[in-house]
């Protein structure tokens, strides 16, 4: 059995790139590690198609490429729609699940709509108008109001965003399937984390959303907004800690996990 117990693939929230995971790549317990891909568009990931779908096919090829094992998948926002894409598609290829400040239905109208205008916007305007318009939502009250310091470093990783990247992402998300019937036939360990003061994704639809998926348990992180990995490290570390745990040194689903999934 070699030292490495297994894989953390994560994946990071729109508009920013791998650099998002830093603070979780670094609190990762011994014996895991990290693989974290930029997102088509993001940080050295030139653009791609303009499909979730499409993304998940291509992470499905390099994780076979790279002979990483059956990873454990975290996926934040924007992240979170990707991971579900995976387990779409091949749900068989990982151990466990993390989904943070993310949903498993599809946009409505009104939200796509908001989507295909602000793709067009970034088009024609490029990426310097989107963080006044957008960390209000992103970042909690508390962290805007005690750590500007964050706000300034979120601010520098949006203003790096590709306008084409930004604008293709926009319309994956906006023409994402629904997964809710994917989040509902999972059965593996699963966390599902929400910021206390997330607007964008609430915590209400967050708990609902644990709610559906067989053996998931809800973890409220204090004074947190969108961005949870970020604004809350050492409490979404140990939420992410709890899952390696219970996914265990082989992959193997614990006792405890398995009859919560039955």
């Amino acid at each position: 059995m070699s030292d490495v117990e297994g894989v953390v693939l994560f994946l990071h929230a729109f508009p920013f790139s791998s650099d998002l995971w830093r603070a979780q790549v670094a609190r990762l317990p011994p014996g895991w590690t990290a693989r974290v891909p930029d997102l088509p568009g993001f940080g050295a990931s030139p653009p791609g198609a303009a499909s979730l779908d499409t993304w998940a096919r291509d992470l499905l090829a390099q994780r076979d490429q790279s002979h990483a094992g059956r990873p454990v998948l975290v996926g934040l926002s924007m992240g979170g729609y990707v991971a579900l894409r995976l387990l779409a598609a091949a749900p068989q290829r990982f151990r466990g699940l993390l989904l943070a400040d993310t949903r498993a239905a599809a946009d409505g109208p009104e939200v796509q709509a908001r989507r295909t205008a602000m793709a067009q916007r970034v088009r024609q305007e490029g990426v310097a108008w989107m963080p006044e318009a957008q960390i209000p939502g992103l970042l909690g009250a508390t962290t805007r109001a005690t750590h500007p310091d964050l706000e300034r470093a979120v601010t520098r990783m949006m203003l790096q965003a590709r306008p084409e990247g930004v604008a293709r992402a926009l319309e994956a998300m906006r023409d994402r399937p629904d997964s809710s019937k994917v989040a509902a036939g999972l059965r593996m360990p699963v966390r599902v984390v929400c910021g206390a003061q997330d607007a964008l994704s609430p915590p209400d639809e967050m708990r609902a959303l644990a709610a559906g998926i067989p053996g998931a348990t809800f973890h409220l992180l204090a004074g947190a907004g969108h961005l949870s990995c970020l604004e809350a490290p050492d409490g979404f570390a140990e939420v992410l800690k709890g899952l390696l745990t219970d996914v265990g040194r082989d992959g193997a689903v614990p006792d405890s996990t398995r009859r919560a999934l039955d």
